[in-house]
């Protein structure tokens, strides 16, 4: 790990996260796009965190529901700080038809 590295990080002897045991550098490879972009949407987040740690569905997907739910349990370690999640607009098509 370079010199800039979290201190955080630094002191965990590891981690087992989402089932996966994941090293400091893993951990910082997630870390660093999560605080560059704070702007992402957590679903891209999760993307990104998916390709940095190679992990993919049998079909050769991303593996995003692993890749969401990473971040937050980081977030609860101190590890990392999420955003507030977004509140999704309703699309136009989408309202019931009044009777």
């Amino acid at each position: 790990m370079g010199a800039a590295a979290d201190a955080r990080i630094i002191r965990l002897d590891g981690a087992t996260l989402c089932g996966r045991r994941l090293k400091r550098r893993q951990l910082a490879d997630v870390q660093r796009p999560v605080a560059s972009w704070p702007a992402l949407s957590r679903r891209e987040s999760a993307r990104t965190i998916c390709g940095h740690l190679l992990w993919h569905t049998p079909t050769g997907e991303y593996a995003v529901a692993a890749g969401l739910h990473l971040p937050e349990e980081l977030e609860r370690t101190g590890i990392l700080a999420l955003s507030s999640k977004r509140t999704q607009a309703m699309r136009s098509g989408t309202r019931k038809a009044q009777a």
